[in-house]
C-alpha cells in the first residue's frame, strides 16, 4: 500500500500526540468539564436557537421573534444534533463540543501538511505539537461556539491557496474554487469574509506574475463573484427580514462597546491610554490570556505580563523569520501572506473599529500565528541557498520560551477556577423551580446573560427567556434604536432575573428608574 508522504510523516510523528490530544479533549466533553467551566453563556445562544429550528419555530432564541444573531454554517452543524435528540440536556451538547473537537483534529492534520512542505518534518512536528497541546487551542474550542469550524475553514482556505502556489498558473475555475472555500469561511464567520478576503486579494496580486497580463484582475472577479454566490442566501435574507447585512449580535457591540468583550477604553490618563493602545494592538493575545490565566472576571496580575511577554516573543520571531524569508524570496507565498493580512486585519477590525473581543475570536488566530512562525523559520523544501539548515540559537530559545510562557498559563487557569462549580443546570434549577411555584401558568424571563438560563428553562413548560441586551433579540435592538428600549422591554418581558440597572447601556437614566419602579431588583 503506498501513503502520501504526508499522511506518513503525520501517521509516524504526529498521529500519536493528535490522537492523544483528541482523546483527552473528548474524554473532558463527555466528563461534563466544559459545562461547569469552558462553554461560554454565547454557546447557548446557538444551542436554544437550534433547538428551537430543530422544533420547526425557525430561527430565534425566545420563540417570539426571529433573529439572525448567529453565525450560519455553526448553527447549520448544530440543528441535526439538537434534532437528534430533543429531549436530553446534555447529550446534544456533548455532541456539539465533540464536533469542535473534530474540526480541530482536521485543522491540526492540514497545519502539520501545510508546514512539512514548506519547512520539513522537525517545523512540522512543532507546530502541530503546539496546536495540539498549547492552551489557547486546546480550551478556547471548547467554548461551545463557532471557532473550531471558522478556524477549520480558514485552514481549508489556506490549504487550497497554497496548492494553487505550487501549480500550474491558477486558472479562473481555481479561482472560483478560491471564492468558494472564502464564501464557506464567511459563513463560519462573518468577519472572516472581510479579513480573509484581503488576503486572498493579496495572495492573487503577489501570485499575478503566473500568468499572462491582466490574469490577476480575472481571478480575483471570479473569486469573488463565487464568494458573493455562497453568501448570497445569508445576506439576502439577512437584508429582506432585518434591513442589515451584519448581525444584530454585531450590530449591538458596533453600538455599545460596554457590552460583554468590550476593549478598555480611555484616554484621560497615561495608564488608561496605555492600556487602550495595548489592546487595540494586541487585542488577541491579551484577551486571550485574560481567560487563559482565570482573570476573565476577577482580574488579576498574571495576564498582562504573559499577553505581553507572549506577543513580544511571536513578534521577535516573526522579524527574524521574515528577514530569511525575504532574503529566499519566499515570502511571496501564501503560506506566509495570508496569516499576515488575515491577522492584521482581524487587529484593525476588533481592536479599532469594533472595539469588543470575545476569547473564542482569537482561536482561529493562534493557528495562523502558528502556520506563519513555523512558514518564517526553519529549512526551505526543497533547500534554497543561504536559507540555513537550522535556526539561529537565540530563535530556538525564543520558540521554547514561547512555548513555557503559554504552557503555564494550565497551572494558572487551573489554580483559578473554583473546581466543583456549579454548571448551568444546578446553578438555575432551584431559581427557576421558585419562579415555577409562583407563577404556574409561565412566564417571560427578562436576562442580559440569557444563554444558559434560556437553556435550562426550557425544560419547563411556559417558560420563555427573553434577551435584553440584543445579541439575540432583534426587535429589542430596533428598540434601543428607535429610543423606545425601556417600553418595549415593558411590553414583553414579565420578570427580570438580573439587575435591571444594566440597562443604563441602553436606555436613559430615567428610563432606567421607570424599569426599577416596573420591576424591582432581580428576581427570585
Amino acid at each position: 500500500m503506498i501513503r502520501h508522504p504526508a499522511a506518513t510523516d503525520f501517521l509516524r510523528s504526529v498521529m500519536p500526540l493528535a490522537v492523544l490530544a483528541t482523546i483527552v479533549r473528548l474524554g473532558l466533553v463527555w466528563l461534563g468539564l466544559p459545562e461547569t467551566h469552558l462553554i461560554s453563556d454565547d454557546a447557548y445562544y446557538y444551542f436554544v436557537t437550534a433547538r428551537h429550528i430543530a422544533g420547526g419555530a425557525g430561527p430565534t432564541f425566545d420563540g417570539l421573534s426571529l433573529t439572525n444573531g448567529f453565525h450560519p454554517l455553526w448553527m447549520l452543524a448544530v440543528v441535526p444534533v439538537f434534532g437528534a435528540f430533543p429531549g436530553d440536556l446534555w447529550l446534544p451538547v456533548r455532541t456539539a463540543l465533540s464536533l469542535t473537537v473534530i474540526c480541530d483534529l482536521v485543522s491540526g492534520l492540514f497545519l502539520h501538511d501545510l508546514v512539512r512542505r514548506h519547512r520539513g518534518r522537525t517545523a512540522a512536528f512543532t507546530a502541530a505539537a503546539a496546536w495540539f497541546v498549547l492552551p489557547p487551542t486546546a480550551l478556547l474550542g471548547l467554548q461551545g461556539l463557532e471557532a473550531s469550524l471558522s478556524t477549520l475553514m480558514l485552514m481549508f482556505l489556506l490549504r487550497h491557496l497554497d496548492r494553487l502556489d505550487a501549480g500550474p498558473p491558477v486558472s479562473l475555475r481555481s479561482a472560483s474554487a478560491t471564492g468558494i472555500w472564502l464564501g464557506l469561511a464567511g459563513l463560519a464567520r462573518t468577519d472572516n469574509l472581510a479579513a480573509g478576503g484581503l488576503a486572498v486579494i493579496a495572495c492573487i496580486i503577489l501570485q499575478g506574475g503566473r500568468g499572462p497580463a491582466g490574469a490577476a484582475w480575472r481571478r480575483l472577479v471570479a473569486a469573488g463573484s463565487a464568494a458573493t454566490l455562497v453568501m448570497a442566501p445569508w445576506f439576502i435574507w439577512n437584508l429582506a427580514r432585518f434591513g442589515s447585512l451584519v448581525q444584530v449580535s454585531g450590530q449591538v457591540k458596533l453600538q455599545v462597546h460596554e457590552l460583554f468583550g468590550g476593549l478598555p477604553w480611555g484616554w484621560g490618563d497615561l495608564g488608561s491610554a496605555t492600556l487602550t493602545l495595548l489592546h487595540m494592538l494586541f487585542p488577541t493575545m491579551l484577551v486571550s490570556a485574560k481567560y487563559l490565566c482565570g482573570e476573565q472576571f476577577d482580574g488579576g496580575s498574571f495576564a498582562l505580563p504573559i499577553g505581553l511577554l507572549s506577543q513580544a516573543l511571536v513578534l521577535f520571531l516573526f522579524a527574524l523569520g521574515a528577514r530569511r524569508r525575504w532574503a529566499d524570496g519566499t515570502w511571496r507565498a501564501s503560506i506566509f501572506v495570508f496569516p499576515v493580512v488575515v491577522l492584521l486585519a482581524h487587529t484593525v477590525l476588533f481592536g479599532t473599529v469594533w472595539r469588543s473581543y470575545a476569547t473564542w475570536y482569537a482561536h482561529g488566530c493562534f493557528a495562523l500565528m502558528i502556520v506563519l512562525l513555523a512558514a518564517s523559520h526553519g529549512q526551505s523544501v526543497p533547500a534554497t541557498p543561504g536559507n540555513g539548515r537550522h535556526p539561529a540559537p537565540f530563535a530556538s530559545v525564543a520558540v521554547a520560551l514561547l512555548l513555557l510562557v503559554q504552557l503555564g498559563q494550565y497551572p494558572l487557569y487551573l489554580t483559578r477556577i473554583e473546581l466543583g462549580a456549579r454548571g448551568p443546570e444546578k446553578q438555575f434549577r432551584a431559581p427557576l423551580d421558585r419562579l415555577k411555584a409562583l407563577k404556574p401558568e409561565g412566564a417571560r424571563i427578562g436576562a442580559f446573560d440569557a444563554g444558559a438560563l434560556a437553556y435550562v428553562a426550557g425544560q419547563y413548560d411556559g417558560f420563555t427567556v427573553i434577551n435584553l441586551d440584543g445579541l439575540v433579540n432583534n426587535e429589542i435592538y430596533r428598540a434601543y434604536r428607535e429610543d423606545r428600549y425601556a417600553d418595549w422591554v415593558m411590553t414583553h418581558v414579565d420578570i427580570v432575573v438580573q439587575d435591571v440597572r444594566r440597562a443604563r447601556l441602553f436606555c436613559s437614566p430615567a428610563d432606567v428608574e421607570r424599569l426599577l419602579k416596573h420591576y424591582g431588583q432581580a428576581q427570585p
